[in-house]
């Protein structure tokens, strides 16, 4: 998505963990055991990745195979999915199903229905989520980005004689009838 900024080829994007300084954090998440809520596990207060060995691991294709990695190699437990699922719905059906259990970030819980569970991995790994704008994005995705930063940007219609785009100079009204 960045490389697609760079390029203009879109005006706004949600980055996953980007360099300090690009764009305003929208969220910040961290990841959870995503079980079947009956599960031996479900009840437990935080798993770490040892504890999911004893079930096949379904992993998400969706931006968070990085993180998940991580979590193995630092946990130092052989990383071996049994399934590779590109959809968030297809991998919610699979571990409903019963066919494994996966790892997921916890803003994935808006999704869950009362089957699933999710349940804090440790040790803690989150990710950032960031609203960024493309070098010299139009009007319409600066203002977003502004909005997410809290302010608000353009011309104050009230200063521009109710005229939002008009001219301000110095804070005089240059574009409204004397």
């Amino acid at each position: 998505m960045a490389g697609w900024l760079d390029t203009r080829t879109v005006e706004l994007a949600v980055l996953v963990d980007p360099p300090a300084g690009r764009g305003v954090l929208l969220a910040s998440d961290a990841f959870c055991a995503l079980l079947r809520r009956d599960h031996p596990l479900a009840g437990e207060p935080s798993v770490t990745v040892g504890d999911l060995d004893d079930d096949p691991f379904l992993l998400s294709r969706g931006g968070c195979e990085r993180h998940i990695r991580r979590l193995y190699r630092s946990a130092r437990v052989p990383f071996a999915p049994a399934h590779r699922v590109r959809e968030m719905g297809t991998l919610l059906a699979m571990v409903r199903a019963g066919v494994g259990v996966s790892i997921v970030p916890d803003l994935a819980g808006s999704m869950l229905d009362g089957d699933l569970t999710l349940v804090p991995v440790r040790p803690r790994r989150t990710r950032r989520l960031v609203l960024a704008a493309a070098p010299d994005a139009d009007p319409a995705a600066a203002a977003l980005l502004a909005a997410a930063r809290g302010r608000t940007v353009g011309p104050d219609p009230a200063r521009s004689g109710g005229r939002a785009g008009a001219p301000i100079d110095a804070g005089r009204n240059v574009g409204a009838a004397q």
